[in-house]
């Protein structure tokens, strides 16, 4: 084990921003997932990645006419961000409240069909790019190195407010996340919190996606909270519980990963799915 630390400690020099955008994503995503897990919309989260690989096939697609109109192709890695955000957001809140409008559908019916389109498309969009498809496959792959300075402050940023209002409004949240109609009772303009709440989903898995991949995404989106709701009986302690899960699985997978020349992306999701896996069989073994 002490060998295992002393090759991370090694490699820091190298590959520290990997190491922080992938922290500061996990306890990131992992905050936000609390509200998907509270609320059994564990399939939600997988809908929203893939959509958000939906917004960069179209930025991949639009890149090469825009750049003819005369537009300046140094920021691509940040435009194709932007796409993956914006579609993020459309698929959180088309799901979310999408039902409404819908009526007769459920809204498990809606989150399959943003699923299976957005899934569909990006394919069909980029299928005649080589570099279109190599770009899905890395998407896919989920592979956190190569992160940049400039993301590890934007997702730096985006943990601490995050982290910031849940602690001021932990209460509120929980509220929210239980019981709907007793917080709409109690005077809290639900529709506007839930908006908000999907629209904070929407941009952070889409950010995410283009830096760590979608597996890593989705797994530290709804893995941690699912472990947490499995030691915790009530909402407000997930709030600690689910970040807290995420940066220790997290640190564990990148010690591993280094160890053994893997990829860490992969190694979080499969450490977070088998402390889940215990947890499931610790409480199946309880008399």
């Amino acid at each position: 084990m002490m060998w295992a630390l002393s090759e991370f400690a090694q490699s820091w020099a190298l590959f520290h921003n990997t190491y922080l955008a992938g922290w500061f994503i996990a306890g990131l995503l992992s905050l936000i997932g609390v509200a998907v897990v509270a609320r059994d919309q564990v399939f939600l989260g997988l809908a929203v990645s893939q959509s958000s690989m939906l917004g960069i096939a179209c930025g991949m697609l639009f890149a090469a006419p825009l750049a003819r109109l005369g537009c300046d192709s140094c920021g691509r890695e940040e435009a194709l961000s932007l796409w993956a955000a914006l579609f993020g957001i459309l698929a959180a809140l088309a799901t979310t409240q999408g039902q409404r409008q819908a009526g007769r559908e459920t809204p498990e019916a809606i989150t399959g069909w943003v699923f299976a389109f957005s899934a569909s498309l990006a394919v069909l969009l980029l299928s005649r790019s080589p570099h279109g498809l190599e770009e899905v496959h890395r998407l896919l792959s989920s592979t956190i190195i190569g992160a940049t300075a400039t993301e590890v402050v934007w997702f730096a940023a985006l943990f601490l407010i995050t982290a910031a209002f849940v602690a001021v409004q932990r209460d509120s949240l929980a509220l929210l996340l239980m019981d709907r109609e007793m917080a709409g009772a109690v005077g809290m303009p639900v529709r506007v919190w839930e908006a908000l709440l999907w629209v904070w989903l929407g941009l952070s898995v889409g950010l995410a996606i283009r830096v760590a991949g979608l597996l890593y995404a989705f797994g530290c989106l709804v893995l941690p909270a699912l472990v947490a709701k499995n030691l915790a009986r009530e909402v407000r302690p997930l709030f600690y519980l689910s970040p807290f899960l995420a940066l220790i699985t997290c640190t564990c997978a990148f010690v591993t990963a280094n160890a053994y020349d893997l990829p860490p992306g992969q190694v979080a999701t499969a450490v977070q799915a088998s402390v889940l896996l215990g947890v499931w069989l610790l409480r199946s073994a309880r008399p």
